[in-house]
């Protein structure tokens, strides 16, 4: 629209101005959606030639294959996965039920636990802490052929040599044994130092 024109109507120069303003502002609306509208067209352009590439990488290829093999290999990498945490929760028990058995006197627990027939053999509460281990392990202690992989507990000492726990004296002149006293000093320094008051021998 032409000012020239509006001017021949015989309209007045605020009322053209307003006319031809507001003709602009229309104008320039119009103007953005056609802009708006060819780079829509130009992305889409672009997008259906990048997708005819990508076609034309895997032509000849045989697609289901590639998804047959890509379901493969997650559920490879998932079974993996739960494999190594498994292998850690057990490397976590396994560590556990050797340290309380060693607590209970045991000398070979990766024996113990092999003759028992391995890990899934034994009880374990939520944290992975072993249960039930002394009765797990009674019949080995009792045992004559698996009792000598538990140490031996030292009856307590009679200095009269009465009484269920009557034990002879390694430092006692009769009955000296430096073997035995390095045992005792060892296993109970209190014991030694009585059994050896006992015997007028001081250590």
């Amino acid at each position: 629209m032409k000012k020239e024109f509006l001017e021949s109507l015989g309209l007045e120069v605020e009322a053209i101005d307003k006319i031809m303003a507001e003709h602009d502002k229309t104008m320039r609306a119009e103007q953005a959606k056609t802009t708006a509208k060819e780079a829509e067209l130009k992305t889409a352009k672009e997008t259906i030639s990048g997708l005819q590439e990508t076609i034309k990488k895997f032509d000849g290829v045989d697609v289901e294959r590639l998804q047959k093999a890509a379901r493969d290999w997650e559920k490879k990498y998932k079974e993996d996965l739960a494999a190594e945490k498994a292998k850690a929760e057990d490397a976590r028990r396994e560590y556990a039920l050797k340290e309380a058995m060693s607590k209970t006197g045991a000398l070979d627990p990766d024996y113990l636990i092999y003759k028992a027939g391995g890990l899934k053999t034994f009880n374990f509460d939520k944290e992975g802490k072993p249960i039930g281990l002394e009765d797990a392990l009674k019949s080995y202690k009792e045992d004559k052929m698996t009792a000598h992989l538990f140490k031996k507990e030292t009856p307590p000492y009679d200095p009269q040599g009465s009484g269920t726990g009557g034990a002879v004296n390694p430092f006692a002149k009769e009955t000296f044994n430096m073997t035995e006293q390095g045992k005792i000093l060892k296993q109970d320094p209190r014991q030694a130092r009585a059994m050896a008051a006992a015997a007028g021998v001081k250590i």
